[in-house]
């Protein structure tokens, strides 16, 4: 019989995240400025994992904002004018489940 191996890596799942290279040095820039301030580097998988964490208690927020768009269509990531669309609808989304006043930022590129 094989004894259960309670070790960290068994315990640990891994998502991807994809950022344009600006978004990716103005995340690790704020970052840095956290450090500076903390008095120790903070990595992006902790930083990140902080924020589903957050978007998690907001479960029921999400929802609610996720109501206002029922029946949105995901385009093809070919046509990457829906898709810029798309993903600034899904940034609004989440803009609204954690309250944040203004718009979700659009790519541009």
């Amino acid at each position: 019989m094989k004894r259960p191996i309670d070790s960290r890596k068994k315990k640990l799942a891994h998502l991807k995240t994809l950022l344009e290279y600006d978004e990716k040095r103005e995340i690790t820039d704020m970052l840095r400025d956290i450090a500076d301030i903390v008095g120790h580097n903070i990595q992006f998988s902790i930083f990140n994992r902080g924020l589903l964490l957050a978007a998690l208690a907001q479960k029921t927020e999400f929802l609610r904002a996720a109501q206002k768009l029922a029946g949105l269509e995901r385009p093809s990531n070919g046509d990457v004018e829906a898709f810029r669309e798309y993903e600034a609808q899904v940034g609004q989304l989440i803009f609204r489940a954690f309250d944040i006043n203004g718009n979700a930022p659009r790519r541009v590129k």
